[in-house]
């Protein structure tokens, strides 16, 4: 599996989610599968779209504190 096709959004920016919860679907070559939240907070920012092809890897999504700053989030 190199990219996934985003299918559904269930989260929008502002809300609060909770280890396990799904975030979104998305539709591989070989499977349709829900994203699932690691971790509980707010969504800080929703950075994929529906309908659209992203590889691997990908950011989907920051969750975070609601006044914490998106820019001490990094990718590893």
């Amino acid at each position: 599996m190199t990219d996934a096709d985003i299918v559904k959004i269930f989260v929008t920016e502002g809300d609060q989610v909770v280890d396990g919860q799904p975030l979104a679907e998305i539709d591989t070559a070989k499977a349709v599968a829900e994203v699932e939240c690691i971790g509980s907070g707010t969504v800080l920012r929703v950075a994929c779209k529906v309908d659209e092809t992203l590889l691997v890897g990908a950011l989907l999504f920051v969750i975070g504190e609601p006044m914490e700053k998106e820019e001490a989030f990094t990718l590893e």
